[in-house]
């Protein structure tokens, strides 16, 4: 769950994710992928004897992360949303703010 919202929150520097969109097909692609995989490691059988695991109960499976996905999501759409508003000051510097957080 985290390194699919994660995906999410680097996809822009300073868009919002609701003008960028998800159109990024190969993004897709590689969600559906991980997803399809994790859900095969877990609950395929063949792969439990292999890897010498059992099957994993669906609230240990990402549900719990949710939360805290969503909550990684804000913070980043808030530093957005600073970057693009903060005023640059006399000399034409971006803000600190601006510097700091635009990695």
């Amino acid at each position: 769950m985290g390194q699919i919202f994660n995906a999410f929150v680097c996809k822009t520097r300073i868009l919002p994710l609701k003008s960028q969109g998800i159109t990024n097909t190969f993004l897709q692609f590689a969600i559906t992928t991980e997803v399809l995989l994790v859900i095969a490691a877990a609950y395929f059988y063949p792969l439990n004897i292999v890897f010498g695991t059992r099957d994993a109960i669906f609230m240990h499976y990402g549900p719990p992360a949710i939360p805290f996905a969503m909550m990684e999501i804000l913070v980043d759409e808030i530093r957005k949303y600073y970057i693009r508003t903060l005023p640059s000051d006399s000399k034409g510097k971006p803000h600190w703010f601006v510097r700091a957080a635009l990695w």
